[in-house]
């Protein structure tokens, strides 16, 4: 069978440079692209985009099914709250509204370890848009634990060091072995007795960089007491989450919801997507009656796009023998690829790579797969699962961080070719307001002490990890621990 248009085409850079160079060579032709499949990435502000959701089109496509009612979700919500100790009464009326029918704003993301103010901070950008709506919707944070567990940015957080040769230190969940790969829901968890190691490393650069702090900056409004004093809270979050999770996945949840149930005080309700998944299976079956239009539309934006001088990754258009599903093996909890056994597309097949099991999915037998399973064992790729964000959940709007763009523009290009309404949603990027903390006025000072060109590198990365949403939350909880009106320091991306 033919294969996708992306691996006969090189891809130059990444999706973001490539619509930045276009956005610059041919203004016209992106501008043209934009406005015709996402309009409302044209609204940079919160209350620019609060505006337009008020009167965004909501989807009319006769024969879809109907949303998963929110007491489905309401009830994993419940559960997963009261093992995370978030159970606040601001939570607790959020899901009391949600299962009266109040519409619902969703976040959706992989749990990652002590996660980067990107995604802590989606939950305050949510909460600050709802408060501009006259219907104050539901704030969901949908937690994505059905991807595979090998990606760094969930295993790996980043903290500026001003001691590091790099700029930057890593805060690494325990090491994985290459053959471990598995969906995350599946991975054990930690044991308490592994708190030190994962919590040292950022008792020691905390240590060395206030050190240098005092050097640049002589008198600082931190001292070793008060770090220690923070630096306390993070442990006892981190503790607490290692005691009640159940996996690795649930553990970097249960961080999250403290850090935004607790610290944060929002009234965000978190849903592990692996439970939720369950409840898709007319919604599921109702993309598989259309899957050879929606192979169909995949490459006609996909040529549109290049049309204009974009490559879209080949994990988005995919061969036309390749599934648009995975399945989870029912031995290793690995992610088992399924391809279509013939072009009527009545039937998919896989084997699992590491135990050879075979494994046989058609659209009867969807619900074996989802119904009755502890967690789901079919898990929709990337594409399916943002065009369900359109017509299962039921939400209004979404947000996200502008690293979601790609497959955000693409899914939406394609679900106004199958007639479907996407779903609004904020794209941002963290811009802190205000003047610079000390850690921030130390790293710029650094730089320009320094003499060697490496060293003032070094300080110069520190700054900008320090200055963007890409450091971890822990970060911010030691430097800057004051959140106030932490969700208008986003803004939107184009």
């Amino acid at each position: 069978m033919r294969q996708g248009l992306s691996e006969s085409t090189p891809r130059r850079g990444s999706f973001r440079s490539q619509w930045d160079l276009v956005s610059r060579t041919a203004p016209r032709e992106a501008r043209y692209f934009q406005a015709s499949v996402a309009p409302w990435l044209g609204q940079q502000s919160i209350s620019d985009f609060a505006q337009y959701l008020q009167g965004a089109p909501r989807s009319e496509l006769k024969g879809l099914p109907q949303p998963i009612k929110p007491l489905v979700l309401a009830e994993f919500a419940l559960n997963f709250h009261e093992r995370a100790g978030t159970l606040t009464k601001a939570v607790r009326s959020s899901i009391d509204d949600y299962t009266s029918g109040r519409p619902s704003m969703r976040i959706a993301h992989q749990p990652n370890f002590l996660p980067s103010l990107n995604v802590t901070g989606q939950a305050a950008v949510c909460e600050s848009i709802a408060k501009l709506q006259p219907s104050n919707p539901v704030q969901v944070f949908l937690i994505v634990d059905y991807d595979l567990n090998n990606d760094r940015r969930y295993r790996h957080a980043m903290i500026p060091s001003l001691s590091s040769h790099t700029g930057y230190a890593s805060l690494c969940a325990p090491p994985l072995r290459k053959d471990e790969a598995v969906l995350i829901f599946g991975e054990k968890k930690p044991s308490e007795k592994d708190l030190p190691q994962l919590i040292q490393p950022l008792h020691d650069h905390t240590a060395h960089d206030l050190a240098i702090i005092r050097q640049v900056c002589g008198v600082t409004e931190s001292n070793r007491y008060r770090l220690a004093e923070r630096q306390a809270i993070i442990r006892e979050h981190l503790l607490f989450s290692l005691r009640n999770g159940t996996t690795l996945a649930d553990v970097n949840s249960i961080f999250l919801s403290r850090v935004a149930n607790l610290l944060l005080g929002l009234p965000t309700i978190f849903v592990p997507g692996s439970l939720a998944l369950r409840a898709l299976t007319e919604h599921l079956e109702y993309l598989w009656s259309i899957s050879g239009l929606y192979n169909h539309a995949c490459r006609k934006v996909a040529a549109e796009l290049e049309g204009i001088g974009v490559i879209i990754s080949s994990s988005l258009v995919l061969a036309e023998n390749v599934a648009p599903f995975w399945v989870v093996c029912a031995h290793d909890s690995s992610r088992i690829a399924m391809g279509w056994a013939d072009w009527q597309r009545t039937k998919a097949t896989g084997t699992c790579s590491r135990c050879h099991t075979y494994v046989e999915v058609t659209s009867r037998n969807i619900g074996d797969f989802l119904h009755g399973q502890e967690r789901a064992k079919l898990i929709p790729r990337v594409v399916w699962d943002d065009l369900l964000d359109g017509f299962a959940w039921g939400h209004m709007g979404g947000c996200s961080y502008r690293g979601g763009l790609e497959h955000y523009m693409f899914t939406t290009a394609v679900a106004q070719r199958l007639g479907l309404t996407p779903l609004p949603e904020f794209l941002s990027e963290y811009k802190p307001r205000g003047p610079l903390n000390e850690y921030e006025h130390a790293a710029q000072q650094l730089e320009k002490q320094r003499t060697s060109s490496r060293e003032q590198q070094a300080a110069r990365k520190a700054w900008k990890l320090a200055r963007s949403g890409r450091a971890s939350v822990a970060y911010s909880l030691l430097w800057k621990p004051d959140f106030k009106d932490l969700g208008h320091s986003f803004q939107g991306t184009r």
